[in-house]
């Protein structure tokens, strides 16, 4: 189930943010953002995605268009591209709905969020959710 979110007030910038799984879950792949002026780049990796890459541009309501290559631990490569839509979760972090189109004809809506601010003496939480096993 995915939380509730709202409309962001102000237009993100990603540089430096990770998004994760939504509910916390370990064993999720991780995608570590990076931003300069419209342009978005991502390395991705763990879970079940040996490494990756996403490289797009953003508008100026924050939404990502993008396109996304990937080879996971078992060898398969996917690619295809993305539309990531940013809301603010009830909790305060950064949520991005994506509606994502494989090369192979496959399509879906996955969820991700920024990752928790880590605590004095705690590690950040990692904070995504997929509709699909693999996003996008």
């Amino acid at each position: 189930m995915i939380p509730s979110s709202r409309p962001v007030g102000s237009t993100p910038n990603y540089d430096g943010i990770s998004f994760g799984a939504v509910d916390g879950s370990a064993g999720h792949a991780v995608g570590r953002y990076h931003q300069d002026g419209d342009l978005v780049t991502v390395e991705i990796s763990g879970g079940t995605v040996r490494t990756g890459r996403l490289v797009g541009t953003v508008d100026e309501a924050g939404v990502l268009d993008a396109g996304y290559c990937m080879v996971l631990t078992d060898g398969e490569v996917i690619a295809g591209r993305c539309v990531s839509t940013p809301s603010v979760l009830d909790d305060g972090r950064l949520m991005l709905t994506e509606q994502w189109n494989r090369i192979d004809g496959s399509s879906g809506t996955s969820y991700i969020a920024s990752l928790a601010q880590p605590t004095a003496g705690g590690d950040a939480h990692l904070l995504a959710q997929s509709a699909e096993g693999v996003a996008p």
